[in-house]
């Protein structure tokens, strides 16, 4: 009878462990990496500088983003991912095709539960297999994404395999503006030119099951780059801008960040740029620098746009075109109603009137398409890894908002080729909200992106040049917002919130949460 006994409790208890090992709940890993010249790693990086940028990654995007939350009363655990992140000549020996390749590498063990390189010091638990993972990409760590992405797709293509989501901040495969989708696949950018060393290596797919989002500043010289090379005024307010460094300053938690839509597993937003980079040392100027360069900006801006076709949604690749150029009638009229609003933008910051009773443009400029900014969170839900069809509303905004209270500030920028500092300054029109608390509890705080070295150190923004790397991210329709399109599921109960604005610099940039070379700029209206 006893042994009767014993054998019903051993049974009772093989159950009991069975039902409780089906039931518990796989950790919400977050695989972070840095961007060239932050491999996140104990000998190159600081531990401060790694805690903070791991907690700006998770509090200004991936927890905003909505694509994985973990269960109530639960964390995020943030692996900081050991990958190269080198850029020869610049930053370390590697070129930087190798070094996306073994970074590559690293991101599939750690996904799949093998001999991941991440950093101990950290204090987070080594991932496992069957966690539910969401990867976080920044710059040369988002091509590393893309391309594990694209690997999982073809590993997996009828569904299943680990559970992964994608966020990404200035991706240069955003495959309408990003630098490397831009260009003829396969071809490698010559040494000595910008980006020298860099191959074009196309864009991040979107007919995947892994839900993703993808960020970008506008005017990013890494991920939101013209499409008219021939377009001088675009290339020059491209290659002027430093805003690649400016993503710890900014959140998808702000409002006024542009919703440019689904395209098929991917959710783009974009981070509206109020002065243009080409206007930095002139916004800069004392007292009169701030109205005189939104004067400018608004004719400026209308000649900058017409490199860039915002028409077409971010996730629709878009190559080169030194053909490119809107209809001139159009544009024509469009630069002429640019110059009174121009003055009238002056005006407004100065005196508080529009006298010639013109409307403040958006971020596309006067007659750009108009876009859906970002107000209030947006619940998303579906299943893990399981494409879903989602419709949802587009809502446009084209009142216009009154003046933007502007405070000059300014910074210093390193360029690598004069070796001198210019003065710019930075225009704020409204206050960052805090981000969520960080990963790391002792370091409360917005977290870094890459090392804040000066600009030549970012690696990202232009290795063989030293201005530092320009992006191009295109727009959806201004005018529509997602239409129904496919994408991943997001977790069940997981909220996509609304955006911040601010810009970033890599790894060591990011995660300070101020870059020396960028530019903080409140959040500029949607018409």
């Amino acid at each position: 009878m006893f042994a009767l006994v014993a054998v019903v409790l051993m049974m009772v208890t093989s159950t009991m462990t069975s039902i409780i090992a089906a039931t518990a709940i796989a950790a919400t890993t977050a695989l972070i990496m840095g961007g060239t010249g932050s491999p996140l790693s104990p000998d190159k990086d600081t531990l401060s500088d790694v805690k903070k940028y791991l907690g700006m990654a998770v509090d200004n995007y991936i927890a905003p983003s909505g694509v994985a939350t973990p269960p109530p009363g639960e964390s995020y655990n943030a692996v900081a991912v050991i990958t190269p992140e080198e850029w020869a000549p610049q930053h370390g020996t590697l070129s930087l095709d190798q070094s996306i390749a073994i970074g590559t590498a690293n991101l599939d063990n750690c996904i799949k539960g093998a001999d991941c390189d991440y950093n101990p010091e950290v204090g987070s638990a080594a991932p496992a297999a069957d966690d539910n993972f969401v990867v976080f990409g920044y710059s040369q760590s988002a091509t590393i994404a893309t391309l594990e992405k694209r690997a999982l797709a073809a590993e997996y293509p009828n569904g299943g395999g680990p559970n992964v989501s994608f966020v990404m901040i200035g991706n240069g495969n955003r495959p309408n503006g990003g630098f490397l989708a831009r260009g003829p696949v396969g071809f490698t950018m010559p040494m000595g030119v910008i980006f020298g060393g860099a191959t074009f290596n196309g864009s991040t797919p979107t007919n995947t099951q892994y839900q993703t989002v993808d960020i970008a500043e506008q005017y990013d010289v890494w991920a939101d780059v013209p499409v008219n090379p021939l377009n001088l005024f675009a290339v020059a307010n491209w290659y002027s801008s430093y805003v690649h460094y400016n993503y710890a300053n900014t959140s998808l938690d702000d409002s006024g960040i542009i919703d440019q839509g689904q395209h098929g597993d991917t959710h783009y937003y974009m981070i509206p740029q109020p002065i243009l980079p080409l206007l930095s040392s002139v916004q800069a100027l004392p007292v009169v620098g701030n109205p005189l360069a939104d004067a400018l900006d608004a004719p400026l801006r209308v000649l900058v746009e017409a490199g860039y076709n915002r028409t077409v949604s971010p996730g629709q690749p878009v190559p080169f075109n030194p053909l490119y150029m809107p209809n001139p009638v159009k544009l024509t009229a469009d630069f002429l109603v640019a110059i009174p609003t121009g003055l009238d933008n002056a005006f407004e910051d100065t005196i508080g009137i529009r006298p010639f009773g013109t409307v403040r443009p958006g971020p596309y400029g006067v007659g750009g398409p108009a876009v859906t900014e970002t107000d209030a969170p947006v619940p998303t839900t579906g299943t893990d890894n399981t494409p879903t069809t989602e419709t949802t509303e587009t809502a446009e905004k084209t009142a216009a908002k009154t003046a933007l209270n502007t405070t000059d500030k300014t910074t210093e920028k390193t360029t690598d080729k004069a070796d001198t500092l210019k003065t710019t300054t930075t225009e704020s029109t409204s206050e960052r909200t805090s981000a969520a608390e960080p990963v790391d509890a002792e370091k409360p705080g917005a977290a870094v992106p890459e090392t804040d070295t000066d600009k030549t150190s970012a690696i990202d923004p232009k290795p063989g040049d030293t201005t530092g790397g320009k992006d191009a991210t295109a727009d959806k329709p201004a005018t529509e917002k997602a239409d129904t399109a496919t994408k991943s599921p997001t977790k069940d109960g997981d909220v996509k919130h609304r955006p911040r604005h601010a810009r970033s610099g890599e790894s060591a940039k990011a995660a300070t949460g101020k870059t020396d070379n960028a530019k903080k700029a409140g959040p500029r209206h949607a018409r």
